[in-house]
């Protein structure tokens, strides 16, 4: 959670609340939360963390505090030590080491020490070795040393980066000279990291064709990369670029540069970008991943539903029927007079849960399907995931304050499951009282639809209250936790954010002492579910009285601050609220937002109140 400023709250009965939240604590029977133990492992910090791996010595912790005490750099160096092999020993198969051994591979693979990097490659889990694109770029250079096949073609690999990584300039050296790389995959992936990865990935892989081809496919190639870095910073210093490097490219790049320039510009919420994407027939363009995502959105910008339309039928197929891509194709036909087919659409939509599937029903009059029944688990199974190393290490993790490590085991262990697979697994994490852990693994049971294992009306007294007393619904606080922690009372992200709603303690502080507190809270107070709900609830409170009660402006701002929802707006003028959302520039917020007003929606199903239409929260004005 983020905030800057917010209105004085100004309520004694509020101070006396928050005041006997931060109580509660000594009477409430919590358990402390060490936070040196967070702070060590979240900060790397050594000394700290030999003396907790003595205390956790022969727990499921143990191998974590193993893991984040090993420099993998440092430890590639010459032969490894004998703590370093025999905890790599020991611990396998236990993600944060097999991550270590990732690392090891990838520096024996710099330094071409096949010998090592052969004892060990081997042991990589396939849930990694898939998901690394450095390690199989690695692995690519082992092969080429040991001149035996890949299992990963280069071009193959090459067109699935989403990243350029180090390594992979080595990897990939003399593909594009001997033509393995053809020189359209080339400038498109050139262009998507310009664009949308990390400048140094960009830089990485012009530097590597620039040394195999010849001069005038460089320029091409740098003038790519210098109209597309201009164009992040500024839309009109990269349309000025675009204009000055435009005899150097071939008619087929300057038409794909000036398609991601008018893209970048979206972004920026530019309404010059929609009129350079249509300048060169842009919307007809095949693309993928953000750039397709935000070419949608600059139509979506400009309102211009025809090209909507037309950016959607650029897609695959198979991308075409995500919830993104349906909504909006519908959403473009309605607004075209196809009103029958973008019912058919909204209908289909409508079957699956979340922000664009409620909209959906709506716009049909029915209420979500997946909510007439609740279907049974497999016990059987449930016990079966209950009897796992990998839970019972998520559990000891949990406990400890590593949420996000407990929540890796289950991930990890998952790999490869079906619906059915996870509806079980959901309900073993509830019988270990892992509400984030259920609430995830519901969420991944995609044919198993359970409104109390997803949404389950956690501190409900506490909820109630301070609702009441901020003066706002409960179903959005109980969304905005979900959202936040799901309900993780201990959680601490890296930034310092603590407990349910994610606080920041500076923030608390202030907003404790705008309600006329006198004691300050602190981090372990902050814990506490009481005292974090109040004082989350009162700046929350706050937000929605600063927008007139809009809770998509609440939510935004809850996440993003109240400073970068003012300049969108002024931005954005006018725009109907749903295309705002749908417009956020911040991925995070913009999938956050989503996500509680959808939330919202559902609280309210879940605890039988009166249902609230998401519409009715996107047309909420001032």
């Amino acid at each position: 959670m983020f905030m800057r400023t917010y209105s004085p709250l100004g309520r004694k009965c509020r101070a006396i609340a928050l005041a006997g939240a931060l109580l509660a604590m000594s009477a409430s029977g919590t358990d402390a939360v060490d936070f040196g133990l967070i702070d060590a492992y979240q900060k790397k910090n050594l000394r700290a963390l030999q003396h907790y791996a003595t205390e956790y010595r022969n727990t499921p912790i143990e191998p974590y505090l193993f893991a984040a005490r090993i420099n993998a750099r440092d430890a590639a160096k010459g032969p490894l030590s004998t703590p370093v092999a025999q905890g790599l020993e020991r611990f396998a198969g236990v993600p944060p080491v097999e991550k270590l051994r990732a690392g090891l591979l990838k520096e024996w693979a710099r330094s071409a020490d096949w010998k090592q990097f052969e004892a060990h490659a081997s042991r990589i889990p396939a849930w990694l070795s898939e998901s690394d694109t450095e390690l199989k770029c690695a692995v690519l250079l082992h092969a080429a040393a040991r001149q035996k096949p890949s299992a990963y073609p280069r071009a193959e690999l090459f067109s699935q980066m989403r990243e350029f990584p180090p390594l992979c300039s080595d990897a990939l050296a003399g593909a594009f000279s001997a033509g393995q790389i053809p020189d359209d995959l080339a400038y498109a992936k050139l262009t998507q990291l310009a664009a949308f990865g990390s400048r140094s990935g960009s830089l990485r892989l012009l530097h590597l064709i620039s040394g195999e081809w010849g001069s005038e496919k460089t320029r091409v190639a740098s003038s790519i990369v210098e109209i597309l870095h201009a164009a992040r910073d500024d839309f009109d210093d990269g349309r000025k670029e675009l204009a000055a490097r435009a005899g150097v490219l071939t008619p087929e790049v300057l038409r794909l540069a000036t398609v991601h320039v008018g893209i970048l510009g979206a972004k920026k919420l530019e309404p010059g970008g929609h009129a350079l994407i249509r300048s060169v027939d842009g919307y007809r363009m095949n693309l993928t991943g953000a750039a397709a995502e935000w070419r949608t959105r600059a139509a979506i910008l400009a309102a211009s539903w025809s090209d909507v339309l037309a950016s959607v039928e650029s897609l695959a197929p198979e991308l075409r029927s995500e919830p993104f891509w349906g909504y909006w194709y519908a959403r473009a036909l309605q607004k075209l007079g196809r009103a029958a087919e973008a019912r058919l659409l909204f209908t289909e939509l409508a079957r699956q849960p979340g922000y664009y599937g409620i909209l959906s029903a709506e716009h049909v009059g029915i209420k979500p399907p997946y909510l007439t029944e609740t279907p049974l688990p497999d016990h059987a199974l449930t016990q079966q995931y209950l009897s796992r190393p990998e839970v019972a290490r998520a559990k000891a993790l949990h406990r400890a304050g590593l949420w996000v490590e407990a929540a890796l085991e289950w991930k990890y262990l998952m790999q490869g499951a079906d619906s059915r697979a996870y509806y079980a697994a959901a309900h073993a994490a509830k019988e270990q009282g892992l509400i984030d852990r259920q609430i995830g693994l519901a969420i991944r049971a995609t044919s198993h639809f359970d409104l109390e294992l997803r949404y389950p009306l956690v501190h409900s007294a506490e909820v109630r209250a301070a609702s009441d007393a901020a003066r706002i619904a409960p179903e959005l606080t109980w969304a905005i936790i979900r959202q936040e922690s799901r309900f993780i009372s201990h959680a601490v992200s890296s930034a310092g954010a603590v407990g349910l709603m994610q606080l920041m303690p500076a923030t608390a502080k202030v907003v404790a002492a705008r309600s006329g507190m006198k004691t300050k809270p602190t981090r372990q107070t902050l814990v506490t579910p009481s005292a974090n709900i109040e004082l989350g609830t009162a700046f929350l409170g706050s937000l929605l009285r600063m927008y007139g009660g809009n809770t998509a402006y609440a939510a935004a701002a809850y996440n993003a601050g109240p400073g970068r929802v003012k300049k969108w707006r002024a931005r954005l003028g006018t725009t109907e609220i749903e295309r705002f959302v749908e417009l956020i520039p911040f991925d995070e917020t913009r999938d956050y937002t989503k996500q509680v007003l959808a939330n919202y929606v559902m609280y309210a199903y879940a605890r039988g109140a009166q249902p609230v239409r998401l519409m009715d929260l996107l047309s909420k004005k001032e």
